[in-house]
């Protein structure tokens, strides 16, 4: 047992194999630390998250908190991974490439938090992916208005692409919504961080969703798509607002 960690705290462990065995350790609190860079044939890599609280939550959150991160690991097609509970969470997922590696970092560091936002005149335009949502960004579907996402490489010049899926509620919203705003420019934002800037278009009046994103968005499609499909962490567990990853 390892005592309990401050308030938010996160802990990443990688280790990499390769001829011999190297370990780095990144401590973080409540605020994004820096990128681990992975190996280039991917590896095993040890994941700790803390409790935010912390203090280990009752062993049904605790179970709930695994089978979202064992669905999240499942979504990137993850082989080999173990999820174990002492007075934090460590995942452990050997991982075959740095683009796959990259996601399931994302995915298990992250809260899960998703939401479109509607963005306030005077804030629409300073807004750029990777900041946070502007003052007065107002949601437009989040939490279990979401109900999948699908990530792919399907843009004009093979950018990633997000498909996004909706609850009966969140897609009469979504098509509600969009037919008084075409045209206008959105925020998706994951935990807290912009990620793409989509602008509304007759698609969006079907309950269809379909963002082109930039060549490195801040969270990868991929993760993001596994954080939606799962749902997001317990309250208890979750991680601070931009967490690492």
């Amino acid at each position: 047992m390892r005592p309990a960690r401050a308030s938010g705290l996160l802990r990443t462990t990688v280790i990499m194999s390769i001829a011999a065995v190297f370990a780095a350790v990144i401590v973080g609190a409540c605020q994004p630390s820096a990128s681990i860079a992975p190996s280039a044939i991917g590896g095993e890599n040890v994941y700790t998250i803390c409790p935010f609280g912390g203090e280990l939550p009752a062993k049904e959150i605790n179970d709930r908190a695994v089978a979202i991160l064992g669905a999240r690991l499942a979504s990137l097609d993850v082989e080999t991974s173990s999820i174990g509970v002492g007075a934090c969470i460590d995942v452990t997922a050997t991982t075959s490439s740095p683009a796959q590696d990259e996601a399931v970092r994302a995915a298990v560091l992250g809260t899960g938090s998703i939401a479109l936002l509607s963005l306030p005149v005077a804030g629409a335009q300073a807004t750029v992916v990777g900041s946070s949502p502007p003052d007065g960004a107002a949601p437009i579907v989040f939490g279990t208005d979401f109900s999948a996402a699908e990530a792919s490489a399907a843009g004009p010049e093979g950018e990633p692409v997000l498909g996004l899926g909706f609850s009966d509620a969140g897609a009469a919203t979504i098509a509600s919504w969009s037919q008084q705003h075409r045209g206008e420019v959105v925020a998706l934002a994951v935990d807290g961080v912009v990620v793409a800037l989509p602008m509304v278009d007759d698609a969006w009046a079907q309950g269809e969703v379909t963002l082109t994103m930039g060549e490195a968005p801040p969270i990868p499609p991929e993760a993001i798509a596994a954080m939606v499909s799962s749902g997001p962490l317990p309250p208890e567990w979750a991680q601070p607002e931009r967490p690492q990853g």
